[in-house]
């Protein structure tokens, strides 16, 4: 799993039942996209260091989203095994 979405309910504070995209990411790079972005917070049930979640309502402009996206798929692709990644590569 590279991204996860969800609405968390009104007992998750913070969250105030808004929709969310959860993404794998670097420790450091994700640290510091929660800096840069107030609509970029730890993963939503996920471990804080290496998942973000980006409220899909918020500010986060769209390049930035699908670049993030981009780079969750990257990382959870580059540590199949290289059996898995020639399977999903050609489509059998």
């Amino acid at each position: 799993m590279f991204a996860a979405t969800c609405r968390p309910g009104e007992v998750y504070k913070g969250y105030d039942n808004r929709e969310i995209l959860t993404l794998k990411s670097d420790p450091d790079f994700a640290e510091k996209l929660r800096q840069e972005y107030k609509d970029i917070v730890p993963g939503f049930y996920m471990d804080k260091r290496n998942w973000n979640s980006i409220f899909l309502d918020g500010r986060v402009p769209e390049e930035v989203l699908k670049a993030l996206c981009d780079h969750s798929y990257n990382l959870v692709f580059g540590k199949l095994t290289k059996k898995m990644q020639k399977l999903i590569t050609e489509g059998n």
